[in-house]
């Protein structure tokens, strides 16, 4: 057995109420709970981001939160920070200051960036912790390891039992190992289109491989086709159109 007590200490400071409970024996302190709730409504929008297709390595465009104080008292804040397994690829500006005091009315902002290092996707979360009830903002993010250049192509008019010259189409692997490629297939109008590829069942890290593709009507008309390249996990599309 243990004789002690418990001590409730109520503390009201620009707004925010916290209250702090403590512990003691006869002994000496057995621990200490904090619990606090703030009463400062502020705003965050949005509460979400999206960054998506980022090429890896590259840094995106930043996307940007706004916190708002609507309340009648000053907010602080006490922690900006980015949370997760996966904050690395991720970083922020921002002008809300740490204990500097953010006036009723008044906004600040904050500039997420996304720089994957690696293919796939990812999610944090941005806190902001003061006094006033936490703010999250869940922050979604896709990599991609895949760069093709022209993403659509266009064939002048071809007569009709005639083919076309090829047109080209480069895909290229910048991340750091290699993809691989489950398949390649055609979507189109008409079966007017033909393709090869030298891309195998992988393209190499850091590479790049080729679809050679040509056009070959045997009635007249506008004839449109989607090539998708079939890498795991996900496609990609490369779409060309063509006349006759």
């Amino acid at each position: 057995m243990f004789a002690g007590f418990l001590s409730l200490v109520l503390s009201v400071a620009n707004g925010a109420s916290n209250a702090h409970l403590k512990t003691t024996s006869t002994n000496g302190a057995m621990g200490t709970q904090m619990a606090g709730t703030g009463n400062i409504p502020v705003t965050v929008k949005p509460d979400s981001l999206t960054f998506s297709d980022q090429l890896v390595g590259t840094r995106s465009v930043g996307q940007t939160v706004t916190v708002t104080n609507d309340g009648s008292a000053d907010v602080y804040f006490t922690n900006i920070s980015l949370e997760g397994a996966e904050t690395n690829d991720f970083s922020f500006t921002t002008t809300c200051e740490i204990n500097a005091a953010l006036s009723p009315g008044a906004s600040c902002n904050s500039t997420i960036y996304y720089k994957p290092t690696a293919e796939g996707t990812q999610t944090v979360l941005l806190l902001y912790e003061g006094n006033f009830a936490e703010q999250e903002v869940w922050i979604g993010a896709t990599a991609t390891a895949v760069v093709i250049k022209p993403t659509s192509l266009t064939f002048p008019k071809t007569m009709v039992g005639d083919t076309s010259a090829p047109k080209s189409i480069t895909f290229k692997n910048v991340g750091s190992t290699a993809l691989p490629i489950a398949s390649v297939y055609r979507v189109d109008t008409e079966s007017y289109f033909s393709e090869t590829n030298s891309c195998g069942s992988s393209v190499p890290a850091d590479s790049s491989c080729t679809f050679n593709i040509t056009f070959s009507p045997l009635t007249p008309g506008t004839f449109s086709a989607t090539l998708y390249n079939g890498r795991t996990g996900s496609n990609r599309r490369m779409r060309f159109g063509a006349r006759c």
